[in-house]
């Protein structure tokens, strides 16, 4: 939500007033925004209709109607206002008068770190009306102030300069204090001492009432005492109050000064100290506040001695402790001291002695209470809690028992350890799938986690992917606003296929002795992965491909390897070829065969059948069609084709009736509904065997005359009548070997 107020702050009334609010120029090219909606709160101003914060203009100026000027006053009418100017044409401001817009944005979620700058241009036509009738007019305007208060804006209050509005999307509220004092000039009835103090905005908000309070009660103990000499100077956007004395007016910069992100002011006086001593010290300290203008949370640092209020640079002023001047005090600097960052939970030193790297002969370095001033030789115990622990160290001289005036920081950060993960494969669409992947991810109660994919931060938990693929991410861990390194792991989305393959061969048909055609099915399941499968089911339906008009049996169901056969498997009922008892080791190929039997009847053309499997894998069930190819040939899963061939009659040149089982019968093969009318003649035109109704049952004895007569081998001729189901007469005529 954004709020714009604006006010005639003069003595004249203001035409044309205009807002050039151009939202363009505040969100970059990889920040999408969308003005949800816009509406007056008070006052007598009208939006432009075609307002939407996106335009081409780059001034304030809304080139209004003139009304009331005399012909070639040079003002022009242009209805159509630019898309980025805010109001209609013909917004006027009486004197003292005052509007307030307010917006609401919605910003797509991003993970880019950064901070928006708005900052708009009003403009208004001061007018007098002069005593010929013409106007006189001069254009005034004003940049945005960053703020709710417009009586703090400087071209009301004389101070300071128009701010401009920081928005960020992670917010962070910082300020920084240091105070540094020089050496001692002796003067009359004491000595003079340059003060310098430093204040910085180290967050990414506008800070405003940023106010000093700097008291010298507890500094000067009587008899001593301290004064201001002269008036001290300052930079920054920053208003000194000219009654500061540090004893009964303790606010050295009032509550009006302020600072934008990165911003910094510095104030330098001269402090008379009045003593009679000839060798003393003193400790001093101020406080620096200010109000966060996004959401007006005061935010407050203790100074620090020397000129950087973060001496140890890690962008976080927390470091704080007082500044001591002396005169005839020479004290010895201060140690060097390494940084340490370690993770939780692991092997880590026992104290923090460790970390100082040296400390000048003659002394000893000491830890002291950034509080109570108190402090220790011996090396505090190196903190186990996540956090960051900053600790303040001196140098003590062991002749003179003089401490450092100058302290350093150390600081200690135990960084959470990484989260716990693990690689993970899934198979694709399958309807156990988490819905995200954060059940591979472990972190610490209470821990906040961030994903990311690519090192781009994702603002949310990842969906499981839908793509068939490998996805490395990473993911970290912020405990006590601290976030560990990351941590990888790859997530697979395999497809079922090559999980298993199944491929169905049908060999070309066999033709039997009663007209009706053989097929040898067989099924080679592969595994194509290192674990082992379970549960595989392989199902055939028959009735899918097989025309109602034919019949068929299914017989010799049988497997090989862990494939375990069905026995009542049938094509009809029960489609199941193997049971579920069936396994599959690692990259294992096990078969499945049966036997299917077609009586055409009259039917004849290319049929096709697809079976299926189903089967337990480690990731799930798995359940894919057949493919009429091996994995390797198969452009995708097709069924495989099989034929029934057109049945004519066939009569055979001989057969051996001596009952080895084998070509015993004289085999006519016909098709369907066909009637068979058989004579046989011995060379002598004598009948010797004759059948009306030909059954293939003739196995070389005679009937009639030859009645149970085995004939003799040799030739014979023969005379077939078929007559179809139509009663189509066909006659065959030829030889006939008999030969035992």
């Amino acid at each position: 939500t954004l709020s714009l107020k604006i006010q005639n702050s003069g003595e004249i009334n203001l035409a044309n007033v205009q807002v050039n609010a151009n939202l363009s120029n505040v969100f970059p090219a990889g920040i999408k925004y969308k003005l949800d909606s816009i509406k007056v709160v008070s006052g007598n101003v009208v939006i432009n209709p075609s307002y939407s914060g996106s335009g081409s203009a780059t001034t304030p100026f809304s080139i209004a109607p003139g009304i009331g000027f005399k012909a070639g006053s040079g003002i022009k009418t242009n209805a159509l206002l630019d898309a980025n100017y805010l109001f209609s044409n013909g917004v006027n401001l009486a004197i003292n008068e005052q509007a307030q817009i307010v917006y609401y944005l919605s910003i797509d979620p991003t993970t880019e770190n950064i901070v928006l700058k708005l900052q708009f241009n009003s403009s208004g036509d001061a007018q007098i009306t002069k005593a010929d009738g013409t106007i006189s007019q001069q254009i005034k305007q004003a940049l945005s102030k960053d703020g709710t208060n417009l009586a703090s804006h400087p071209n009301n209050s004389n101070a300071g300069i128009a701010e401009p509005t920081y928005l960020p999307l992670f917010p962070v509220e910082k300020i920084g204090a240091s105070l540094l004092v020089g050496s001692a000039t002796p003067v009359t009835g004491g000595y003079n001492f340059p003060f310098v103090l430093k204040i910085k905005n180290y967050g990414n908000l506008n800070l405003d009432s940023v106010s000093i309070l700097q008291s010298f009660v507890s500094t000067f103990k009587s008899p001593d005492s301290a004064s201001l000499v002269g008036l001290p100077t300052f930079t920054g956007n920053i208003i000194l109050n000219p009654a500061f004395n540090g004893y009964t007016d303790t606010l050295l910069v009032n509550e009006n000064g302020s600072l934008i992100p990165g911003d910094s002011a510095t104030i330098s006086y001269t402090l008379f100290v009045a003593t009679n001593k000839t060798s003393a010290t003193w400790l001093n300290q101020f406080i620096a506040k200010g109000h966060s203008s996004l959401d007006y949370i005061i935010v407050a640092d203790s100074s620090m001695d020397g000129s950087n209020p973060d001496p140890n640079f890690d962008g976080d002023p927390i470091e704080f402790g007082m500044t001591r001047f002396s005169i005839n005090y020479i004290a010895p600097l201060p140690p060097t001291v390494n940084n340490a960052t370690y993770v939780y939970n692991t092997s880590i030193p026992a104290s923090i002695g460790g970390l100082v790297k040296s400390y000048p002969i003659g002394t000893i370095p000491v830890w002291c209470n950034v509080n109570t001033a108190i402090c220790q030789t011996n090396a505090p115990a190196t903190p186990t809690l996540i956090g960051k622990y900053v600790y303040l160290l001196k140098s003590y001289d062991t002749t003179s028992k003089l401490y450092s005036i100058q302290s350093v920081n150390d600081t200690i950060t135990i960084k959470p350890p990484v989260p716990i993960v693990a690689d993970s494969t899934y198979l694709l669409n399958y309807t156990l799938n988490p819905l995200d992947i954060s059940p591979l991810v472990k972190g610490l109660t209470n821990s906040s986690l961030v994903y990311y994919i690519k090192t781009i931060k994702q603002n949310a938990v990842p969906l499981l992917s839908h793509n068939i693929g490998t996805i490395r991410y990473a993911v970290s861990q912020i405990v006590n606003q601290l976030e560990s390194d990351t941590a990888s792991f790859n997530v697979t989305i395999i497809d079922p296929s090559s999980v298993i393959h199944l491929r169905k061969i049908m060999d070309t048909a066999v033709i039997q002795s009663n007209s009706t055609y053989n097929y040898a099915v067989t099924f080679v399941a592969s595994n194509l992965t290192k674990y082992p499968l379970s549960n595989l089911v392989i199902t055939d339906n028959l009735q899918n491909s097989i025309p109602l008009s034919c019949d068929y049996i299914v017989s010799n169901n049988q497997a090989n390897g862990g494939l375990v056969a069905n026995n009542g498997y049938n094509g009809n009922v029960d489609f199941n070829v193997t049971s579920n008892a069936s396994t599959l080791k690692g990259f294992a190929k096990d078969t499945a065969k049966f036997t299917l039997n077609i009586t055409p009847k009259g039917y004849s053309g290319t049929l096709s059948n697809q079976a299926f499997v189903k089967v337990n894998t480690i990731w799930g069930t798995v359940a894919i069609p057949s493919s009429d190819e091996t994995k390797e040939n198969e452009k995708s899963k097709q069924p495989t084709n099989y034929t029934i061939k057109d049945l004519k009659i066939y009569i055979p040149e001989g057969f051996s009736p001596n009952y080895d089982g084998v070509h015993d019968n004289f085999v006519i093969i016909k098709p369907f509904g066909v009637t068979l009318d058989l004579q046989v003649f011995n060379r002598w035109g004598n009948i010797v065997y004759t059948n009306s109704n030909y059954q293939n049952d003739w196995d070389g004895r005679g009937t009639g005359n030859f009645a149970g007569k085995d004939l003799v081998d040799g030739g014979y001729y023969y005379t077939l009548r078929a007559v179809d189901g139509n009663g189509k007469v066909e006659i065959f005529k030829g030889s006939i070997i008999i030969q035992r």
